[in-house]
């Protein structure tokens, strides 16, 4: 299994400026300048002062990772010309006479940007990605965040918390707009057999549902036994002899019914593609659900299924409305409160509208002595056996085991799917459907399910569904959020404004820490409340605070809290973005943005340098006037002040209004502090039939790709998209780029 390399001659095509902040991988990646020109605007704003109304730090951080395709939906090719080696659902036996000889022979195809939405329905957001559920005849999608071009990147998730804002309106009653940590391999496996291909292509993919669909495992083809399978009705899906197995940590498996987080432990140690056989792959179909070695069933929490009916779902009278964005926010609590002790709890709360949301009591269980709302050993048995289901999960070795695997490093994945088994039945409606539906457990959500809920009737009800990750975000527990349970508001604006602010942490594990507890407690670790006999005093330079009676915290005194703003960081936070509920409220809090017309006529007032007859376009070198206002805040006549800049900065973004643009009907709009707001509406408002990458780079909320995206080769000829099929497609042809393109303007 190869990489099909680019198509040879011609230019490549330079990415478009207003490309959001997560990029997509491509087979071969040209120079580009304009990353390193925004760096160094970056740089020379924190010098100047103006970086305090930004985390800057988290926008390079965004820079340097992109989302790549799973492999199982990409065209698969013989490495000598481009006769399809799989076909509809099923190989050529002709070129994959055996596994060996199938991979060996065979190549994956890269995909452009292009082609990432016109084929497969995937586009940017600010800072992050949408996901359609039909485009053409391909349905759903699977996404990995890459650390480079070569490699995964893992995240280690013991002792953090994990917070993403989500947008699951149009995810319908079948759907499963999903994020979710699996333990693949960093690098997909490359080299492992005949995989050449690696992580760039995305290849490696496993769960712990051991999938039989996965066309390479372990850099051979699973063409042995391969058969199509026999619900699927579009003829694109297959089985194989074998599966692929990993850990799993569901962070979130929802539509906008219904919503579930769920370890999946397994009994491997180590990491990447367990291929498994027989019996281990724990099949439905043979009655081996249970004797596998993955727990399938997981520990789940789904609210509605503990009996929680109104607290999510579509409308104000939920408690969380899942018809509008929020931000999920998943901790993951040790033994001991550190990075080397044992998973002992996973933790979830959500935030909308600057309200902090902690998941409710699971009141169906007994009461001992309180109610518990989180994922522990003791919770998971006490619901198993209520819902008198297997307990596979403590069999797999419960939050210990997933804690190592966790410890391993898991890559992240995003995906929309729908379910041609049971029709997601067993996250929205009643499953297992020969149980009584007023049992304990049985009831997940208010969807219809059967054939409502069927692959057939959801993707022709409901083509245009999508689903959407933006902001995703890592650090110590209490570090992502300015709101948390149990706190009536933001904290003081005392902490540090270039990241988001160090606010309250919440509940720490429930399991007692055994070792010897320092005499005093260190920073935002807690210090007291009811039952609490650890230390109750804090390190230097740090105050205990009660929140309430059951939790007090250390928290930063006044010179502390200063020098941290002045520094910028604390140092302890490890961001992949900021959260646009958390900007929200900041905008709330702020002055009335004024309007865009008003913007647009100052700007073109005060900066005369770059005014534009018609039909005239920016040319590279005419951001540098702009670039100078905004640096040299005490020239002369300057026009942007730092000042104005923040001002701009902290204004809401309103959508794009360019009768041209693909954000027009596509993008939500996600009112971020982000960098240029009015400023960038005021550069894309302009009536020119081109805009410069450079000068939209300057100044612009979402900047470019740090290295282009090349056009790469053909487009998928084969297929219908299902589980991981691509679909049917014209060949793509290479245009040559006008000069004005190669001269560093792209076309809006």
């Amino acid at each position: 299994m190869t990489a099909s390399p680019a198509e040879e001659g011609g230019e490549e095509s330079k990415p478009n400026a207003h490309a959001a902040l997560l990029q997509f991988a491509s087979a071969a990646e040209e120079e580009m300048t304009l990353s390193d020109e925004l760096e160094g605007i970056i740089r020379n704003l924190a010098e100047t002062g103006a970086a305090a109304c930004y985390p800057w730090d988290a926008l390079r951080i965004l820079l340097e990772h992109k989302l790549v395709l799973d492999a199982n939906w990409r065209w698969i090719h013989t490495t000598e010309g481009y006769q399809n080696c799989y076909d509809g659902n099923e190989w050529d036996t002709s070129i994959c006479a055996d596994p060996e000889a199938c991979a060996k022979d065979c190549a994956l195809e890269a995909v452009d940007e292009k082609q990432y939405e016109r084929i497969y329905g995937i586009t940017r957001v600010p800072g992050g990605v949408r996901l359609n559920f039909v485009t053409g005849s391909n349905v759903g999608s699977r996404l990995f965040l890459l650390e480079d071009d070569d490699n995964y990147k893992l995240f280690k998730l013991k002792n953090c918390e994990f917070a993403m804002d989500v947008d699951s309106s149009e995810v319908e009653c079948g759907m499963n707009g999903a994020m979710y940590f699996i333990e693949m391999a960093a690098n997909g496996g490359k080299d492992a057999g005949y995989n050449a291909a690696g992580a760039k292509y995305g290849t490696g993919y496993c769960d712990a549902q051991c999938p039989h669909d996965v066309k390479f495992i372990n850099g051979k083809a699973n063409s042995k036994n391969w058969k199509p399978h026999p619900k699927d009705f579009s003829n694109t899906m297959g089985l194989g002899h074998y599966g692929a197995c990993c850990a799993e940590m569901d962070i979130w498996e929802a539509n906008k019914m219904a919503t579930a987080y769920t370890p999946h432990p397994c009994d491997i140690d180590s990491p990447g593609q367990y291929m498994c056989s027989g019996t281990e792959c724990g099949d439905n179909d043979s009655g081996e659900r249970y004797d596998g070695v993955c727990d399938k069933d997981g520990c789940d929490i789904n609210p509605f299924r503990n009996q929680n009916t109104t607290f999510y779902g579509p409308g104000a009278q939920w408690a969380v409305d899942s018809s509008r964005p929020m931000t999920v926010v998943t901790q993951f609590l040790t033994t001991d409160g550190t990075d080397s002790g044992d998973l002992s709890e996973i933790r979830r709360f959500y935030v909308q509208d600057g309200r902090a949301v902690a998941s409710p009591s699971i009141t169906i269980l007994p009461k001992a002595p309180s109610y518990p709302d989180s994922i522990t050993d003791q919770s998971c048995k006490d619901m198993k056996e209520l819902f008198d289901n297997p307990n596979d999960f403590q069999e797999k070795g419960g939050n210990k085991a997933m804690g190592e695997s966790l410890n391993r490093g898991h890559v992240a994945a995003f995906s929309l799917w729908d379910d041609i088994d049971v029709h997601m039945m067993w996250l929205d409606s009643a499953y297992p459907e020969d149980r009584e539906r007023g049992e304990p457990g049985v009831l997940r959500g208010m969807c219809p399910g059967g054939e409502d809920s069927s692959p057939r009737n959801v993707r022709s009800k409901h083509p245009q569904g999508y689903v959407t990750f933006a902001n995703v975000a890592i650090g110590e527990i209490g570090s992502t959020q300015s709101v948390y349970p149990g706190t009536t508001g933001p904290v003081p604006p005392t902490a540090s404004t270039t990241t988001t602010t160090s606010p309250v942490a919440t509940v720490k594990p429930t399991t007692t820490a055994t070792a010897t507890q320092p005499s005093c407690a260190k920073a935002w670790k807690q210090c007291g409340g009811r039952n609490h006999n650890g230390p109750t005093c804090c390190e230097e330079g740090w105050s205990c605070v009660v929140d309430n009676e059951w939790y007090s915290q250390c928290k930063p005194g006044t010179d502390t809290a200063f020098a941290q703003a002045k520094k910028g960081s604390d140092g302890r936070q490890k961001f992949l973005g900021p959260s646009f509920m958390q900007s929200k409220a900041e905008i709330k809090a702020s002055a009335q943005a004024k309007k865009m017309e008003t913007v647009l006529t100052d700007f073109w007032r005060d900066a005369p340098d770059l005014t534009l007859s018609e039909g005239e376009t920016f040319q590279h070198s005419a951001v540098e006037p702009l670039k100078q206002s905004l640096l040299e805040p005490r020239r002369e006549g300057a026009p942007w002040t730092t000042q104005r800049l923040c001002e701009l900065l902290a204004q809401p973004r309103t959508s794009y209004k360019s009768t041209r643009s693909r954000w027009r009907s596509t993008a939500p709009t996600y009112p971020q502090k982000e960098r240029g707001g009015l400023l960038a509406e005021t550069l894309e408002g302009r009536p020119t039939e081109t805009t410069t990458a450079a000068a939209i780079s300057a100044a612009a909320t979402l900047p470019p790709e740090s290295e282009g995206v090349a056009v790469l080769a053909e487009a998928p000829k084969e297929g219908g998209g299902e589980s991981g099929t691509p679909a049917s497609t014209p060949t793509a042809r290479k245009r040559k780029l006008p000069e004005e393109l190669a001269n560093g303007v792209v076309e809006e």
